[in-house]
């Protein structure tokens, strides 16, 4: 109970077609996402050095993802051959207008690197989009738990200076 507490999973039963066929587990945040109507969730892929096979690839992994658990609506944004080290760039001025304007209950993408490489950065950013009620999914990182991790990475950071 407590390992699934702490991963925010339940047991949901599956129904097709009116007959069950059994239960298995799923996240309890991603099931709220399916559940809302009109909610739209945005995948963002950013890799730093132009390159189409790579972010084809980055973008196919968290579609596949977002259409495994059943969340429709799905708005694609990317940046190709942009750093992470600030917020200069295209496709995450759309995502940011998107969510400012109400547009996106949801980001997905693969983990927190492709949003920031600056811890800094990456944890205002995190308290800001949360605060506006935007739900943050991270495909390498199902526990999600992103906060804590962010703390502890910016806590090694000022030990050594």
């Amino acid at each position: 109970p407590g390992l699934r507490r702490r991963l925010n999973i339940t047991q949901v039963e599956v129904v097709r077609r009116g007959r069950s066929h059994g239960v298995r587990w799923e996240r309890r945040d991603l099931m709220e996402l399916r559940e809302r109507k009109n909610l739209k969730a945005a995948c963002y892929c950013r890799v730093a050095s132009p390159d189409k096979y790579a972010m084809q690839r980055q973008k196919e992994k968290l579609l596949r993802f977002a259409r495994g658990q059943g969340i429709e609506g799905i708005v694609v944004f990317t940046d190709n051959g942009y750093s992470g080290l600030n917020f200069d760039r295209e496709g995450f001025a759309r995502l940011e207008a998107d969510i400012g304007a109400g547009k996106i209950r949801a980001v997905i993408t693969s983990d927190i690197s492709r949003i920031a490489r600056n811890y800094f950065l990456a944890s205002d950013w995190v308290e800001k989009v949360e605060k506006a009620g935007v739900k943050l999914i991270f495909v390498n990182h199902p526990d999600n738990d992103l906060q804590s991790k962010i703390r502890h990475r910016l806590s090694d950071e000022w030990r050594k200076d």
